[in-house]
């Protein structure tokens, strides 16, 4: 278990993740986490989540996203979503 408040850097990435709400902390309901990225740094592969919603919101500088085939840049107020894949 991660404790709130606990933040880990990425030397390969340059991201930096602090813990906000965890599992256990909301009773599985929610994971939250700021995200601080210096220009530059980016997630490290192509993941998937295959039953969470993913929520990015811009709170400063720009942030260059793709999900799937569709790709873009959002800046400060924009929130970028990333929707669990749907079962057929």
């Amino acid at each position: 278990m991660v404790a709130i408040g606990t933040t880990i850097v990425s030397p390969q990435t340059g991201e930096q993740l602090t813990f906000l709400s965890t599992k256990d902390s909301s009773g599985g309901e929610l994971f939250r986490a700021e995200l601080v990225m210096q220009p530059g740094s980016y997630v490290v592969r192509s993941h998937i989540h295959p039953t969470q919603e993913e929520r990015f919101v811009v709170l400063e500088g720009r942030y260059g996203w793709r999900i799937g085939r569709e790709s873009g840049v959002a800046g400060p107020g924009i929130t970028v979503s990333v929707r669990a894949p749907t079962t057929p």
